[in-house]
């Protein structure tokens, strides 16, 4: 087996529960797998318009510190975005600097703070009516 097969692991990014990019230095996004599209709601072209960090719900100058802190290493933590409608979303998120090509680069992963519960209806069919 081989551990970093490219295919497999392009086929678990693209397909992870976690929304996941890879920005560069620059902030600017390189990719953004379907997860991360459909949590925030932005296009991809509008990904390719924004820069890393330029979601959360921080002023310009502490959203680059904090962008600062969380590529200097390895980091995780929680973090308030907002998604395209305007609303707030409280997430948790890892930050992992990598290498491509020789130059750095960044793989974030995000997932929601607290998932709705989906309700399930048949069992509230079968408790009938009080």
């Amino acid at each position: 087996m081989n551990i970093l097969d490219e295919a497999v692991l392009r086929e678990a990014l693209v397909h992870a529960e976690a929304a996941v990019t890879v920005f560069d230095a620059s902030r600017r996004f390189v990719a953004a797998n379907d997860r991360y599209l459909a949590l925030t709601g932005y296009s991809r072209e509008e990904v390719d318009a924004h820069q890393a960090g330029s979601t959360l719900r921080l002023p310009a100058l502490e959203q680059d510190e904090f962008i600062e802190l969380i590529t200097s290493k390895i980091s995780a933590g929680e973090a308030d975005i907002l998604l395209k409608n305007g609303e707030p979303m409280a997430v948790e998120y890892v930050v992992i600097p990598t290498s491509i090509g020789g130059v750095r680069h960044y793989i974030g992963m995000m997932w929601p703070l607290v998932y709705p519960t989906p309700v399930d209806e048949e069992a509230l069919s079968k408790r009938g009516a009080p």
